[in-house]
């Protein structure tokens, strides 16, 4: 298991798959950062494979763009992009569970 490292409020700006998104960071006094992350412990389909475009639309209504998410990330816990993992949660609903339990994406461990 992964050291839990910090909880971030997030607004988000874009959905690309099943499993990515683009989130504004709110890192406090003001300061934000626009980055890319991707839902720990997941993987869904990417565009090209079946289902991914499902995918990626299922997420994007579940999780509407500019919707105010938290974000919960990991301790030196990057993928091979240099994308941050994170647990994301949004109305009390942790959105990587969620979207396996939906069946719009896997655990991957």
């Amino acid at each position: 298991m992964n050291e839990f490292q910090y909880w971030y409020e997030c607004v988000v700006r874009s959905i690309h798959d099943g499993d990515t998104m683009t989130l504004r960071f709110d890192l406090g006094r003001r300061i934000y950062a626009e980055d890319s992350i991707r839902l720990y412990r997941i993987n869904a389909p990417e565009l090209s494979q079946p289902g991914g475009k499902e995918s990626r639309d299922y997420l994007r209504n579940l999780v509407p763009i500019g919707a105010c998410v938290r974000v919960q990330t990991f301790k030196n816990v990057r993928d091979k992009y240099g994308r941050w993992l994170g647990d994301v949660w949004f109305n009390g609903i942790c959105i990587n569970d969620h979207m396996v339990d939906s069946g719009h994406a896997v655990y991957v461990m």
